[in-house]
């Protein structure tokens, strides 16, 4: 990246479901999608420039599952 040039990201909506449904636009734009907080296991399945750093349910819940299960 050059010195002159910018980079835009998006610091995504609160939940998945509105994430997801702005995805595409992001990714027409060529913006980079931060959902900071978005646990779908599809949501990065979204486009190119779609990025979370959130554990997704599908590996979670299990986990939580069995420790809730254990616990009584």
């Amino acid at each position: 990246m050059s010195p002159t040039s910018a980079s835009w990201v998006e610091v995504g909506d609160f939940s998945s479901a509105a994430s997801m449904a702005a995805s595409p636009i992001y990714q027409a734009a060529g913006l980079v999608q931060f959902g900071f907080s978005n646990s779908h296991p599809d949501f990065t399945k979204g486009g190119d420039y779609v990025w979370s750093n959130a554990v997704n349910q599908k590996d979670e819940m299990p986990l939580l599952a069995d420790s809730c299960a254990i616990s009584g």
